[in-house]
C-alpha cells in the first residue's frame, strides 16, 4: 500500500474522528443528568449498544485503513480492552450523580461484539478505491514469452 498524501490525510482524519467520538462519548456519559430530562428508559440499552458499536467500528476502520492486520488475537484484545473501557465508564458514572448499571455495560459489550464481528466478517474496509488490489484481489503473474 502506497502512502500518498491523500491516503495519509484520510487515515489521519479517521483517527481524529475516532478520538473526537471517544472524547464526546466520555463527556456525554459523565455529565450529570438534569432532573427534568425526558425518560429514555425504553431506548437506553439500544443507545448504549449503538454508541459502542460506532466507537468500535470507527476504530476498526482506522486500523484497517492504516494497513493493520486485524487478526483474531487483535480482535480479542480489542474486545477485552473496549469491554474494560465500558466497565470503567459505567463505574465512573457513580461519581457524577448517575447510576452505574450492569445491563448498560452488557448493552455496551453487545455493541462492541457486534461491531467486531462485522469488522471481522467484512474482512477489510477499502481506503483507497483506486488501489487495484483492494478491488480485484491478488494480481496474476504475467506470462513470460520467449
Amino acid at each position: 500500500m502506497i502512502n500518498t498524501p491523500m491516503r495519509i490525510l484520510h487515515l489521519n482524519l479517521l483517527w481524529w474522528v475516532w478520538g473526537a467520538y471517544l472524547v464526546g462519548l466520555f463527556l456525554l456519559m459523565h455529565m450529570p443528568v438534569p432532573e427534568k430530562l425526558p425518560s429514555v428508559a425504553s431506548n437506553d440499552k439500544l443507545i448504549h449498544f449503538t454508541l459502542y458499536f460506532v466507537l468500535v467500528l470507527l476504530w476498526g476502520m482506522a486500523m484497517r485503513c492504516g494497513g493493520h492486520q486485524l487478526t483474531g488475537r487483535v480482535m480479542i484484545f480489542a474486545w477485552v480492552g473496549f469491554g474494560l473501557y465500558a466497565a470503567m465508564d459505567e463505574w465512573l458514572q457513580g461519581f457524577v450523580n448517575r447510576s452505574p448499571d450492569m445491563r448498560d455495560w452488557l448493552a455496551d459489550k453487545c455493541g462492541i461484539t457486534a461491531s467486531l464481528a462485522l469488522i471481522y466478517a467484512w474482512g477489510r474496509f477499502s481506503c483507497d478505491s483506486a488501489d487495484e488490489s483492494t478491488l480485484s484481489g491478488p494480481k496474476k503473474p504475467d506470462k513470460q514469452t520467449g
